[in-house]
């Protein structure tokens, strides 16, 4: 693929940014639920790991969209 980077969602701040593994661009987003649907999406286009970081900066949720062909229904 054209991307076989990880998409994270981590807070910054009051905010929160949507980065992507090895990316010199994130985005920051004023709420958690703006950037998880920006990273999601994101992940879901390029087929690759959606890492959600909690409010400590530590991995909650991982979801590995490279293998799956049907995306999970939300």
């Amino acid at each position: 693929g054209a991307m076989s980077k990880n998409v994270h969602v981590v807070p910054s701040g009051n905010g929160w940014m949507v980065e992507i593994d090895g990316a010199a661009a994130s985005h920051r987003y004023p709420n958690r639920r703006e950037a998880i649907q920006v990273g999601r999406r994101l992940a879901l286009a390029n087929r690759v790991e959606y890492v959600l970081h909690g409010p400590d900066g530590r991995v909650r949720q991982r979801d590995r969209f490279s293998r799956d062909p049907f995306p999970p229904r939300v």
